[in-house]
């Protein structure tokens, strides 16, 4: 994690440049994520949030006519829900994980995001579609599997977890593997300050 003094600056002026449409970096989210948990650490969260609105802002009024515009939309937006989240706003977390949804509907990471977020809040129903739609965009995340697997047994539901593959659901049965009922992720195991960098992928 960035520690240096001047990451308010460094954030707002990267922020600065992505407002006005340069957006080369494939992945805006990886860009700034050590600038902005820096900034959020000796700034605030809302402080960190609103240099990051002002380029999600700017890029949402061009329109978000390319596909690096949409990307960064999706990146600005996942990350200032993680930062939000992190400082225990889960409610703005939440606003700013279902904009990068709208910005990026196939974007595993926010599906996952708000999964957390929805437990953090202690709404699992919330949590089961949201990985569940984490799963249909993106079938290879074993923890999501077990996660929702975990939530289903939790909330009683009889139902499988849709879109589970043939070795997960087996696994989740106890017919091969490590049984995973015998040692379930449940939603009071997940910590309300989840997000880093590398947290959610």
């Amino acid at each position: 994690m960035t520690e240096t003094p001047d990451c308010h600056e460094r954030l707002a002026e990267m922020c600065s440049v992505l407002a006005e449409g340069n957006v080369e970096c494939p992945d805006v989210r990886t860009a700034l994520c050590d600038l902005a948990f820096a900034t959020a650490a000796h700034f605030g969260a809302e402080e960190t949030v609103r240099i990051l609105s002002t380029a999600e802002a700017s890029l949402s009024a061009r329109g978000g006519k390319h596909a690096n515009e949409l990307d960064a939309i999706y990146g600005i937006c996942l990350l200032a829900g993680e930062v939000l989240h992190d400082a225990g706003q889960w409610g703005e977390s939440r606003r700013w994980l279902e904009k990068a949804v709208c910005a990026n509907a196939s974007g595993a990471e926010a599906f996952h995001d708000l999964a957390i977020n929805a437990i953090a809040m202690g709404d699992s129903d919330s949590a089961i579609r949201a990985l569940e739609n984490e799963i249909a965009v993106a079938p290879g995340n074993y923890y999501a599997y077990t996660l929702l697997a975990s939530l289903y047994e939790k909330s009683a539901m009889t139902k499988e977890p849709n879109g589970l593959s043939e070795h997960c659901s087996s696994a989740i049965q106890g017919t091969c593997g490590p049984c995973i009922h015998s040692s379930f992720i449940t939603a009071s195991d997940i910590p309300t300050q989840t997000f880093r960098c590398s947290a959610t992928a």
